[in-house]
């Protein structure tokens, strides 16, 4: 799948990794473009995943920086992101500043569950909290 999305020639589309000091990824970020079709969101965090060992050091934070960066320089300044209801990353999104935009009901594995559209809603202020934090 991720060969597939790098292979893309998409303009807007970003992808970053970070890696540890012996060259293992320990995370990734992707987004670019909204891909719902809402005319009010312009741009999408469509991944981030940090290793569990590696979390809370501010790396999720550094990636997210070069999202919004990126999306910034395509005139781009929301962006949304899809995270299920009770994943405990949701609050590292609203510590951000996301806030809720909508929600949809979706399937995994034979299960419904709620996935929540956090948005936010301007990327000059994220990036300035992101550029604070470091």
């Amino acid at each position: 799948m991720w060969e597939e999305i790098l292979e893309e020639n998409n303009s807007d589309s970003f992808h970053a990794v970070a890696v540890d000091e012996e060259g293992e990824i320990i995370g990734f970020i992707s987004g670019g473009g909204d891909r719902s079709g809402d005319p009010y969101i312009k741009g999408e965090l469509y991944a981030i995943y940090i290793l569990e060992s590696c979390q809370r050091q501010g790396l999720g934070q550094k990636l997210l920086l070069l999202l919004v960066e990126h999306l910034q320089g395509l005139g781009i300044n929301n962006m949304l992101v899809w995270v299920l209801k009770d994943n405990p990353a949701r609050q590292f999104y609203e510590s951000l500043g996301a806030s809720f935009y909508k929600e949809e009901e979706i399937e995994i594995a034979g299960s419904r569950l709620i996935e929540l559209g956090l948005l936010w809603d301007d990327l000059t202020l994220l990036k300035e909290k992101l550029l604070s934090i470091r």
